[in-house]
């Protein structure tokens, strides 16, 4: 028997190495896919949030209104401090906060998160999301509601805006 003539067995350093190589690109392929779905519905959660925060505070807005016209008062009672000029609204408590115009909502706070209700009082989780509301009168029976969402998504601000048309149901 030769020396030379010996029996191969296991795998040598650079056949051990690309066998790894191999089974690092087939596990790090389907990771990078499940963080990129994870970003994503990240990023879709956060805009339906966003979504509803802006229609919750028309549906205040409308909700004040009935009530002004049920009550024998002016359309737009009681939101005075929205109309010309920009507000935010805390829907759970009804408060009303002017602030001068800001077009990044900078000076507006953050939505607190208790749980249950997004709302401006102290006590929960603080959020990166701002709302306001603008109201103009088109005319006597005609108003614009505007709501400007921003918010932060990751590192990435996120941002926009809705605007609704409600009427004095009762005018002539």
């Amino acid at each position: 028997m030769s020396s030379q003539s010996h029996n191969k067995k296991g795998f040598t350093l650079i056949e051990t190495l690309v066998a790894i190589a191999i089974i690092m690109l087939s596990v790090a392929g389907p990771l990078v896919i499940a963080q990129k779905g994870i970003a994503s519905a990240v990023y879709a959660r956060d805009q339906v949030i966003a979504s509803y925060l802006a229609q919750d505070v028309v549906e205040y807005v409308r909700s004040i209104r009935d009530n002004n016209l049920l009550g024998s008062q002016p359309w737009l009672t009681n939101l005075g401090e929205c109309r010309d000029k920009y507000c935010y609204i805390d829907t759970i408590n009804g408060a009303k906060t002017t602030v001068e115009y800001d077009s990044d909502n900078t000076t507006f706070p953050s939505l607190n998160y208790d749980g249950n209700n997004y709302t401006y009082m102290p006590g929960g989780q603080s959020t990166s999301f701002r709302r306001s509301v603008n109201i103009v009168n088109i005319n006597t029976t005609e108003a614009v509601i505007t709501v400007k969402m921003n918010w932060k998504t990751g590192a990435f601000p996120q941002r926009f805006i809705i605007k609704e048309h409600i009427f004095d149901v009762l005018a002539p």
